[in-house]
């Protein structure tokens, strides 16, 4: 626990003679920056390897391939804007 908490991961909170652990960052972000060195690591930088390796490695139900395109739909959108 304590090498989270230098690490930025927890925070801790004494109470009394024990000490409460948070996430000291929500876990959208956390997630972020897992999956952003994940990709960097292990895929070179290349979303698009991290996918391929999703689709051959485990497959995606139809449920999950039409939010996956509406998610990039609405990325691509963002990214158009001014």
């Amino acid at each position: 626990m304590d090498r989270l908490e230098k690490k930025g991961w927890l925070q801790r909170r004494a109470d009394g003679p024990t000490h409460r652990y948070t996430a000291a960052v929500p876990r959208a972000a956390t997630l972020g920056r897992v999956v952003h060195r994940l990709v960097d690591a292990a895929f070179a930088g290349s979303a698009e390897a991290l996918v391929l390796a999703l689709l051959e490695g485990r497959g995606v139900s139809a449920d999950e391939a039409r939010r996956i395109r509406r998610l990039i739909d609405d990325a691509q959108t963002r990214r158009k804007k001014p």
